[in-house]
């Protein structure tokens, strides 16, 4: 059928290209580093990253993130009641 053949004409040309991947990177060892440094750490030649954003962007993040397990303690006196919300507005967000 023509979707049979089309599965196995892309698996070929995958081996194709993985087989082409391996050679180029099995020669050039500095590819091979780059690519790997990429992958591995998310970090590019050439890219330069402010620790300072990532540091308010983290902040940020932790903060958002503790909000629905804190505001219900700030809205309620019983602190039960307060665990219980807590709890609920944790598993929904």
């Amino acid at each position: 059928t023509a979707h049979s053949s089309n599965v196995t004409s892309s698996a070929k040309e995958a081996r194709k290209l993985r087989q082409r991947m391996t050679h180029y990177y099995g020669s050039n060892p500095d590819a091979l580093l780059k690519i790997m440094i990429a992958l591995e750490f998310g970090v590019i030649d050439g890219e330069t990253r402010s620790p300072g954003v990532a540091g308010a962007a983290s902040l940020a993040l932790f903060f958002v993130g503790s909000l629905p397990s804190v505001i219900p303690f700030v809205c309620v006196t019983d602190s039960n009641t307060g665990l219980i919300v807590s709890g609920i507005a944790t598993a929904i967000g």
